[in-house]
């Protein structure tokens, strides 16, 4: 402080003497030069004073685990069902068993892991809907970091399950999974909507009164920027509907009698899987390391780091589907599939033509 701002020509201010000179309008300079100084020089020092505590809930340590896992895990299905779809494996003559198994055990448990996809997908939409709504209804205003960890949630856990349903072949409850769809579409809406007229922490300071000055301050001086999170998500906003309309033109019955519209069928499957396999990874990518940078910068008061229950049963979503994996590479589909049925139907394992394509059919047990 007497090397950067006496400008009081004494030698040893008093207290009072300092808050004298603070007040005047010689010592805005050296405030100014103060301030630049410590944000320069003493950054993470000053955001660790702020106590930012973060949210486990959106970007804890289990939920970053969940979804690069479900990450994981989605495109791994997506690259074993599309090899079925194209009967590359039926054309391979010489693959390995054990890869035969493996396509065998990822298709049958194909459905469950879709449907562990489509809940969880919901279940965050929900939570994303009640983030948003509490911030408006109470008018405190939402911070960036956030409005970036709620935006990630709503729009990462819709592309696994686009992507494995866009690959995946008939299945029962077909009524059922629509209805999951349009749900899924509702909410998502409700989410985009609701994002557009939360107010910030600003905007809600201003116009209600009301507002979090500290965590305004870390906002303001801290928070890493999320640039390209926000132009990631713009593109997807254009190109979504985009695939949605182009989907919808090719299976207009009408149209199915030009010859062009040929080429372009088989692309209203492939274009949103390939759209949803490269934005898995892109967002997964971008937000990770804006997280590893916020963590950089909050110090030991960032709650993201560690474990909490509820992220633990977010982990836990998975576990049926991996167990039904496992059961079904380990001992085949026969006893895999079985284990789904009651007492009195069995799963029987039938051959059809040539190719050797096996089919599992449900009968009841007359014994």
């Amino acid at each position: 402080m007497n090397d950067m701002c006496n400008t009081t020509g004494l030698p040893d201010p008093t207290d009072s003497q300092w808050i004298q000179w603070y007040l005047s309008d010689i010592s805005d300079i050296k405030v100014d030069e103060l301030f630049n100084y410590t944000i320069e020089n003493c950054t993470k020092s000053l955001c660790r004073e702020f106590k930012w505590e973060g949210n486990s809930d959106l970007a804890g340590r289990g939920m970053m685990v969940t979804y690069w896992l479900e990450g994981a895990l989605a495109c791994v299905y997506a690259m074993f069902l599309y090899a079925e779809r194209t009967a590359r494996f039926r054309k391979w003559t010489t693959a390995p068993p054990i890869l035969l198994d493996l396509s065998t055990a990822v298709i049958d448990s194909s459905a469950e892991f879709l449907s562990s996809m489509l809940l969880f997908c919901l279940a965050m939409l929900v939570a994303a809907l009640h983030g948003y709504a509490t911030a408006l209804t109470t008018k405190d205003g939402i911070t960036e970091a956030e409005r970036i960890g709620l935006v990630f949630m709503a729009v990462f856990t819709i592309l696994p399950p686009i992507l494995v349903q866009c690959l995946i072949g008939p299945l029962r409850r077909k009524r059922l999974r629509i209805g999951l769809w349009v749900l899924i579409c509702l909410l998502a809406t409700s989410v985009r909507v609701l994002a557009a007229v939360t107010p910030s922490l600003e905007i809600s300071e201003l116009k209600y009164g009301k507002g979090d000055i500290q965590k305004q301050n870390y906002e303001d001086l801290c928070a890493p920027q999320a640039i390209y999170l926000w132009r990631a998500l713009k593109g997807f906003e254009i190109i979504a509907p985009v695939a949605l309309a182009f989907s919808a033109v090719t299976r207009m019955p009408w149209l199915q009698h030009f010859e062009i519209f040929d080429v372009y069928r088989s692309l209203r499957w492939k274009l949103p899987a390939a759209l949803s396999f490269g934005g898995i990874w892109v967002f997964l990518a971008i937000f990770s390391a804006y997280r590893q940078e916020q963590g950089q910068v909050s110090g030991a008061s960032n709650k993201e780091r560690a474990w909490g229950f509820g992220q633990v049963l977010a982990l836990a979503t998975w576990a049926p589907a991996i167990v039904d994996f496992v059961y079904i590479f380990l001992f085949g589909s026969e006893r895999g599939l079985q284990g789904r049925m009651p007492e009195n139907f069995k799963v029987v394992k039938i051959v059809e033509g040539a190719e050797d394509t096996t089919v599992s059919l449900l009968v009841t047990n007359s014994d």
